[in-house]
């Protein structure tokens, strides 16, 4: 594909907004699911209008394989939602029959029986819908740990200039804070940051380093005068003893 890692990321990411969005969404958006994604507004543009991955009419664009599965969803909700209500009627005629003084006591059974059927049907649809869930979250995430290398790359990318003026041991360090993952690993420290200049960051970063380092050389500076200081003392000790001695 043309944009590569980055192009992948952020066509599941569209896939699951027009999961979201009924299967369907305004080409106008672009630029905003751009910003959201942090990425470039052409690469989703590309993405929605050539490659035949997306269908759209002028006004907006959809996905087919997705309005398909929508489809068949909404047609299994409407099926559980029908055999639900047939149930309970079942069960509300059966009672009602119960309660008639000319009923066979095989009617009585039957009705007893319905209930816990009605139950077991109820458990298994919950499982189910669990299970469904269970597995979309697992892919939402997969999801975003993708994207959240991609957008991760991008960030070492946008470092590589700046290389020759800091030094590629810098550079590493800041890029190794800076990206570090939040718990949910959907959003790294620097992306969690209310604004963000990467340029004035870099200076801020190399003017502390600066400091630490300037500290650690005056610390060693100190501790080499002290240590001559002591080595004179020694000496002018020796001297004085020595001409006692000759005394």
């Amino acid at each position: 594909m043309e944009y590569g890692a980055t192009g992948i990321g952020v066509f599941w990411c569209i896939i699951e907004m027009l999961y979201e969005q009924d299967g369907s969404m305004p080409l106008s958006s672009c630029k905003s699911i751009a910003f959201s994604l942090h990425v470039e507004s052409n690469i989703v543009d590309g993405l929605i209008n050539n490659f035949d991955l997306f269908e759209n009419d002028g006004e907006n664009f959809w996905s087919e394989s997705v309005n398909r599965r929508l489809t068949k969803r909404s047609s299994i909700s409407e099926k559980r939602r029908e055999a639900g209500k047939l149930g309970w009627q079942k069960t509300f005629n059966s009672t009602n029959v119960r309660q008639m003084p000319n009923v066979l006591p095989a009617n009585a059974e039957q009705t007893k029986s319905i209930c816990p059927a009605i139950k077991e049907k109820k458990r298994i649809e919950k499982e189910t819908s669990t299970k469904v869930e269970a597995k979309k979250d697992k892919l939402s995430l997969a999801h975003a740990k993708e994207l959240l290398e991609v957008r991760s790359k991008k960030f070492y990318d946008s470092l590589i200039p700046f290389v020759e003026l800091y030094g590629k041991e810098m550079i590493r360090a800041f890029y190794d804070y800076w990206t570090e993952p939040n718990k949910s690993r959907t959003k790294m420290r620097f992306e969690l940051e209310k604004t963000w200049d990467v340029k004035r960051r870099l200076n801020t970063w190399a003017s502390r380093e600066k400091i630490k380092h300037t500290g650690n050389e005056n610390g060693t500076e100190i501790k080499q005068q002290q240590q001559r200081q002591r080595a004179r003392e020694i000496e002018e000790l020796n001297e004085r003893l020595m001409q006692e001695s000759g005394e």
